[in-house]
């Protein structure tokens, strides 16, 4: 029989036979890995993502609503915390592969995990930092950007998709026209193709903006920057 109790330390989860799991046990896999080993990281957050369905569509049922979002909005703040760029590549890309496999997961009402994901992926694609980026930092803003074309795709009951298209695109864009480095013109052309992927039909107002500033991103002196664009 399940049974809970709260700790001053979070949520502990018990089950019976002995097994614990708490949200550190849940997304303990994401804090082992080896820095830059990538291929391993999307199979470890796309395990954790696993674990985390199994217990929101099994488990925690049997919590009080309150308890049930206290534990998802520790996971949350555990994810964003993953991403930040104090961690390395490839905890930032296992967690990032977590929350795009949770998108179509249920565990808060209305907009409320829309929103939270997007300005989780937001604060990956956009961060002020101005560093050289790595062929691991270049995968993680690819999989920030790919989450993000998910989000658009997924949406949700309360979702305004065509607010949320016109938002990130107008972004992107100015984000690629102030361009000074490396990392906010690849993650502006990154962003361009998935909304263009994933919502063509909003995303088509912007084409006369995008073919107008194109050229930046194809002349861009980072290889990287103008083989994106190039497909976007």
């Amino acid at each position: 029989r399940l049974r809970k109790r709260e700790l001053t330390s979070g949520l502990l989860v018990e089950w019976g036979g002995g097994m614990t799991k708490t949200v550190d046990a849940l997304l303990r896999p994401l804090y082992h890995l080896a820095i830059d080993g990538l291929d391993d990281a999307e199979e470890v957050g796309k395990r954790v993502a696993q674990d985390v369905k199994d217990f929101v569509e099994g488990d925690g049922r049997a919590f009080s609503p309150e308890a049930f979002a206290a534990i998802i909005s520790d996971v949350h703040r555990r994810m964003q915390e993953l991403v930040g760029l104090a961690s390395p590549p490839a905890e930032r890309y296992a967690a990032l592969v977590l929350l795009d496999e949770l998108i179509d997961v249920e565990m808060e009402e209305g907009t409320t995990q829309t929103t939270r994901y997007a300005n989780i992926v937001r604060a990956v694609l956009w961060h002020s930092a101005h560093v050289a980026l790595t062929d691991a930092d270049r995968a993680v803003l690819a999989c920030a950007a790919r989450a993000l074309g998910h989000i658009t795709r997924a949406g949700g009951a309360s979702f305004s998709g065509a607010d949320f298209v016109d938002f990130e695109a107008r972004q992107a864009l100015e984000k690629l026209r102030d361009a000074r480095s490396e990392q906010p013109a690849l993650a502006a052309v990154l962003v361009i193709g998935e909304l263009a992927r994933h919502a063509p039909t909003l995303f088509h107002a912007h084409v006369p903006a995008v073919l107008d500033l194109i050229g930046l991103a194809l002349c861009n002196e980072r290889a990287n920057v103008r083989q994106v664009a190039s497909v976007a």
